[in-house]
């Protein structure tokens, strides 16, 4: 005969841990996954590290957009569209000093591969590579 209030007393503690999960409460906390998928999250801004990488290693823009890429380190890099007759910031003799920029407004849709040609080769998938995914407006 005791276990009946226990068992009552459970229940109810249970049925208030339920309605305040299923609260529609406000808790300011933002919903869903608090991390963005790995290369979703592109200001137009890319950094050119001494690790030898993009960061975001893919970015996507919109139309029209202007991307900068920064060299966030001392180590020279180049930032060189796979497309020959496409963006590029110099070539291995010119390269871009840590501290310097280089920028380029893209305007049309499409991917563009890219490379760093100071530590990476034309055509090379790994390495120092990186995309730019432009979506129409």
């Amino acid at each position: 005969m005791h276990r009946f209030p226990h068992a009552l007393a459970l229940a109810g503690v249970f049925a208030l841990a339920l309605a305040a999960c299923g609260s529609s409460k406000d808790t300011g906390l933002p919903a869903g996954p608090t991390t963005p998928p790995a290369g979703s999250v592109c200001s137009g801004t890319v950094d050119m590290t001494d690790a030898l990488r993009f960061a975001p290693e893919k970015c996507t823009i919109k139309v029209n957009a202007t991307v900068v890429w920064k060299n966030v380190g001392g180590v020279p890099h180049t930032v060189t569209a796979e497309d020959p007759k496409g963006f590029n910031s110099g070539d291995v003799s010119h390269p871009i000093a840590g501290g310097g920029q280089f920028k380029f407004t893209f305007s049309k849709a499409g991917e563009y591969p890219y490379f760093c040609a100071v530590h990476t080769t034309r055509g090379a998938r790994t390495g120092m590579v990186g995309t730019i995914v432009v979506q129409a407006a």
